[in-house]
């Protein structure tokens, strides 16, 4: 299944929305609470354990019962997988740090929306499965060649959607903003907008550069480029 931007967006909003319901008012914070939308609302099996020697696997979700195997300290190490289990790597456990946090609530927001994406596919399409897990490796560049590049792209942007909804987000950055665009020069934020996409990061609790990125698609962002005297 190949989804458009303003697919992916639909998807979320009616997600985020319906989560949101079940959440009362005055509990409710710009950050969504994706452990719980993980755990409570999809019905997903969450645990954490070391899943690469390198750190370079960051989360395993299934689709169906099966096993993930990994090498640690040299030796190869089977993991039974539930259907719905999600694995996220122990390193990214450190609720105080930060950053830590930050790559832990996208991994997690990844993975289900692997989980999201896979249940919205057809029946016939889901029994061809080869594949009986995703995984979420370190951040790497991708070229959309190939379903598995369409797929943790599709993954990782509705991970975003579901971490900073899009009604949710642009009422943060106009009540810190107002109507005008953040103005980035030559790919760097101006002095203003960098210090208000980080009041955003810790809003939602997310990294710069995953909270760049969705203001980007949403279109908060005007580039400028700097006019160069002779």
């Amino acid at each position: 299944m190949i989804l458009s931007y303003e697919d992916i967006e639909h998807i979320s909003a009616a997600v985020t929305h319906d989560f949101l319901s079940t959440v009362p008012a005055a509990e409710q914070k710009y950050a969504v609470d994706i452990d719980a939308l993980a755990k409570e609302y999809l019905g997903l099996d969450v645990s954490y354990r070391t899943l690469s020697e390198d750190g370079s696997v960051l989360g395993v979700t299934a689709y169906s019962d099966t096993a993930y195997t990994c090498k640690l300290n040299g030796e190869g190490i089977v993991v039974p997988l539930k259907r719905s289990h999600i694995l996220i790597d122990r390193r990214l456990l450190g609720f105080d740090e930060p950053k830590k946090n930050h790559r832990r609530r996208f991994t997690l927001a990844h993975e289900c929306a692997h989980q999201i994406l896979f249940q919205l596919e057809a029946p016939e399409v889901q029994a061809a499965c080869r594949k009986p897990y995703a995984m979420c490796r370190a951040r790497r560049p991708r070229l959309l060649r190939t379903r598995e590049d369409w797929r943790e792209w599709q993954a990782n942007t509705l991970g975003a959607a579901l971490l900073m909804p899009a009604d949710r987000l642009g009422q943060a950055v106009r009540e810190l903003h107002g109507e005008l665009p953040l103005v980035f020069h030559d790919g760097y934020p101006t002095m203003r907008s960098r210090l208000i996409i980080e009041h955003l990061c810790s809003r939602f609790s997310v990294s710069r550069a995953v909270m760049t990125i969705r203001l980007r698609q949403l279109g908060f962002i005007t580039q400028n480029e700097l006019e160069v005297c002779a």
